[in-house]
């Protein structure tokens, strides 16, 4: 992604960033997985999911098993050993199938962040409890 900032708009499958250059650049996030297009030329793109919980490790799954070249971060370095060894964390219906999925495709898991061309970051929001 560029060194600026600004917001992404989705549209129909399809996401445009604003940026500062001649060149027409966009996300497209259909099935075949997140590609970069500019200038007519389409390059397949690397997401970095980090927080590999509940609704991390779900969306990291599906992205890979759709063909997306995906990385899992988390930093509890036994989780990652145990989606090493082929095993999910929790039980979610079709989370296997996909999982098995992710992993033909070639999904990474590892406890230090990979650079990327697009991050989704899953992590528990802390909260201050009122009376």
């Amino acid at each position: 992604m560029n060194n600026h900032a600004g917001a992404l708009i989705f549209n129909r499958g399809f996401v445009s960033e604003p940026h500062f250059r001649k060149c027409r650049v966009g996300y497209d996030i259909r099935p075949a997985g997140i590609r970069k297009k500019c200038s007519g030329m389409e390059v397949k793109m690397k997401v970095n999911i980090i927080g590999l919980g509940y609704i991390g490790l779900p969306t990291a799954l599906m992205l890979a098993a759709n063909g997306t070249t995906v990385v899992g971060t988390d930093k509890n370095p036994d989780l990652i050993r145990t989606f090493k060894q082929g095993l999910v964390s929790f039980e979610e219906d079709g989370l296997q199938d996909f999982f098995d999925r992710a992993v033909k495709n070639r999904i990474e898991f590892c406890t230090v962040c990979q650079k990327a061309d697009v991050y989704i970051v899953a992590v528990p929001t802390p909260y201050i409890k009122r009376d």
